[in-house]
C-alpha cells in the first residue's frame, strides 16, 4: 500500500473548505474576478461622487436662469419697452430752465448748452449699441437738415458708451448734428432726471426751458409738430399753451 492509500485527504469531508471551494467556484463562474483589499480600497463611491455633481448641475441650472432673467429684464427696458412707449411724451406744465452742462464734442472742443440759448435744442441721450437710437438717428437728421435754418439745433448725448465707438457710427448714420461726449459718470443725465431706458429726448425752447420728455424711439415726424411750435416762439417768450404734437402736419 503506497502513501496516498494510506493517509487520507484530510479536506475531503471538511464542511467549511467545501463551501469556501464552492463560494470561490460560483464567484470566479460568473465573470467577476475576485479583488483583494488594496482593489477594493481604490473604488470610488458611486455615492460620494454623485451628490457633488449633482449639486453642481442644479447650481449651475439656477445661476443660468437667474442670468436669463436679470438678462431680459434689461432687454425689455432698454430695448424693447422704449419702442414700445413711443407714445410716452410728458409735456412739463412748469416749463423749467434746463440744467446748464459743459461736454466735448467729436473733435474735443467745448460743448456748452448755455451757447444754444436762442435756438430750439432736440436734446437726445442715446448709445451706439442702443436699437431703438437707431431706429430714431435717421429721423434727428432729417429734423437737423429741415429746420436748422430756422433755429434747430439737434444734440445727441453720449450715454453709458465707449466715445470710441462714435466715429464710425458718425459716418455710418450719417449724422449731421454735435454728439456730446464724456459724460461717463452720468452727471449730466442725472441733471436731467435721465436715462434708465434709452434713447430719451428733450424738447428745449430758444427761451431755455424744458416743453416735453419723450422716453423711448420715434420717427422724426412724431416731434416735427413740437420743434415747429417752439421755433414759432421769439426770444425769451414763454410758450404757455404748448402742446405734444403728433406728428407731420403738412407744411
Amino acid at each position: 500500500m503506497n502513501e496516498s492509500e494510506k493517509e487520507p485527504d484530510r479536506n475531503a469531508g471538511d464542511p467549511a473548505t467545501i463551501g469556501a471551494t464552492s463560494e470561490t467556484t460560483s464567484g470566479t463562474a460568473g465573470g467577476d474576478a475576485p479583488m483583494d483589499e488594496d482593489q477594493a480600497s481604490l473604488q470610488p463611491s458611486a455615492e460620494v461622487q454623485l451628490k457633488p455633481v449633482n449639486h453642481a448641475k442644479r447650481l449651475g441650472v439656477a445661476v443660468a436662469a437667474i442670468v436669463v432673467v436679470v438678462g431680459l429684464y434689461f432687454v425689455n427696458r432698454i430695448w424693447i419697452a422704449p419702442v414700445a412707449s413711443r407714445s410716452n411724451a410728458t409735456p412739463n406744465q412748469k416749463h423749467p430752465m434746463a440744467p446748464n452742462f459743459s461736454l466735448k464734442d467729436l473733435n474735443g472742443n467745448k460743448l456748452d448748452l448755455a451757447d444754444y440759448k436762442g435756438k430750439v435744442v432736440l436734446l437726445d441721450f442715446w448709445a451706439t449699441w442702443c436699437g431703438p437710437c437707431r431706429i430714431e438717428i435717421p429721423g434727428f437728421v432729417e429734423l437737423q437738415e429741415r429746420y436748422r435754418e430756422r433755429g434747430l439745433a439737434v444734440i445727441g448725448v453720449l450715454t453709458q458708451d465707449d466715445p470710441s465707438n462714435v466715429p464710425e457710427f458718425y459716418q455710418e448714420f450719417r449724422m449731421n448734428y454735435q454728439v456730446a461726449i464724456g459724460d461717463d459718470d452720468g452727471k449730466v443725465a442725472g441733471l436731467f432726471d435721465c436715462c434708465f431706458g434709452l434713447p430719451t429726448t428733450f424738447l428745449i425752447g430758444r427761451d431755455g426751458r424744458i416743453y416735453a420728455k419723450h422716453e423711448g424711439a420715434a420717427p422724426g415726424s412724431y416731434f416735427q409738430n413740437e420743434v415747429k411750435e417752439l421755433l414759432a416762439a421769439n426770444g425769451d417768450t414763454e410758450v404757455k399753451d404748448f402742446k405734444i404734437g403728433r406728428g407731420a402736419e403738412s407744411e
